[in-house]
């Protein structure tokens, strides 16, 4: 390449990085610097759309967000998939705040509202920071202190009363206010913006518990509709306990999780290998295996997800099944297939790759064993047990008259 051509090129991209540097003053400026009225938007120019990454610090906490093409992450917490629908409410919120009254703080003043940056020693906010892709600051607020609407009738002081707003302060623009929005939902705990989206095993066909390898029970339904059942025989003098059966039908029809493990701790750790494998098939053609580890000291277990999607048979065709009807039926067929299909891309790409942190309450019919299932049939009262005593009879005795006596 010659000189002249070289130096072409250096200027056009000087050119390019002043005009990034520029865009991103003026989007940061422009919003930040703004002096809007009582009900009017306190940031009619926030630059939602350039947003890329979000911090947010508090004195205890730092939660790190980030844009990752369509979705985002909770880069603090292992990158886990974020709340999608959480982030844009919140930046939609602070996008359409408005101004209910401006406030005017001496420099003293900021901790009676909280309006401290977290590296202050007390009375501190929660700041949040809007970053682009680029990681250039586009400005940032700190939340402050609720203001609290007392109750009719109430009077004056501290307590009562429910929040109906928040003081908030820009650093730049030196603009304290009082806005409408409580921002309840911002958090500075990680687990707080996880997508909380999980498994979900509906039709359940059969249900299988192992350790170690060795089938411990299994319960199956004939059909859809049909109720579980535990396979094996029972003594005469018990029955299937009916309330853990329909416990283990429901298991995982809306299960959840509490947070994601640290990927870089090994199996042995968590203990899945003494633990029990839960393996639920469904009628729509799922497969899930969930392998339960050994409860931690808060009482949670861990678990790791396996899926598996086999397109289940073809329906059987009635005899009488005229042209339109079979028409609705394959085309019925061919969409819940499709969906199924989607469905198992989505939770294999997502739920197999991470160990999962979960309330006991969530495995508690998972790590059963095979007697939990049983229990003693109950004897009708009006039945006495052979070992009962015969009840003894006292035959009447006739009464005299007063004064007489009995021969």
């Amino acid at each position: 390449m010659k000189i002249g051509q070289l130096l072409i090129l250096i200027i056009i991209c000087a050119i390019i990085g002043a005009a990034g540097w520029m865009v991103t003053k003026k989007g940061q400026s422009s919003w930040e610097g703004q002096d809007s009225v009582v009900g009017q938007e306190l940031y009619r120019d926030f630059p939602l759309n350039d947003i890329s990454n979000v911090v947010i610090r508090s004195k205890e906490n730092l939660v790190e967000l980030s844009k990752n093409g369509d979705y985002w992450t909770v880069s603090s917490n292992y990158s886990y998939y974020a709340d999608f629908v959480k982030i844009a409410d919140f930046l939609k919120k602070i996008k359409d705040l408005k101004l209910v009254q401006k406030i005017e703080l001496g420099s003293n003043d900021f901790g009676r509202l909280q309006l401290n940056s977290p590296e202050q020693e007390s009375d501190t906010g929660v700041e949040i920071e809007f970053l682009s892709g680029s990681n250039a600051s586009l400005g940032k607020i700190i939340l402050g202190k609720e203001h609290m609407k007392k109750a009719e009738g109430s009077t004056p002081g501290p307590g009562g009363g429910w929040p109906d707003g928040r003081y908030i302060y820009q650093p730049k623009s030196k603009i304290v206010a009082l806005v409408s929005e409580t921002f309840s939902s911002v958090s500075d705990e990680n687990d707080n913006w996880l997508d909380k989206g999980f498994i979900k095993a509906d039709k359940l066909k059969s249900v299988i518990v192992k350790k170690s390898g060795t089938e411990l029970w299994r319960v199956s339904k004939e059909t859809e509709n049909g109720t579980l059942k535990l396979d094996g025989d029972i003594a005469s003098d018990e029955e299937v306990d009916s309330s853990k059966i329909s416990g283990i039908d429901g298991s995982l029809r809306y299960p959840s999780f509490n947070k994601v493990a640290d990927p870089s701790l090994g199996d042995d750790v968590h203990g899945f290998s003494d633990g029990r494998e839960f393996i639920a098939e469904t009628f729509n053609g799922f497969t899930y295996s969930i392998s339960v580890g050994n409860k931690d000291d808060d009482g949670n277990y861990p678990i790791r997800v396996a899926v598996d999607y086999i397109e289940p048979p073809a329906t059987v065709v009635p005899e009488d099944e005229g042209e339109d009807a079979k028409a609705m039926r394959e085309a019925e067929e061919a969409k819940t297939i499709a969906e199924a299909k989607e469905k198992f891309e989505n939770e294999s790409k997502r739920y197999t790759k991470w160990v999962y942190i979960v309330s006991s309450y969530i495995v508690d019919d998972m790590i059963l064993d095979r007697g939990d299932l049983i229990k003693k049939k109950e004897i009708p009262k009006d039945d006495p047990s052979p070992d009962d005593p015969l009840p003894v009879t006292v035959p009447n005795m006739p009464q005299f008259p007063e004064g007489s006596s009995s021969q």
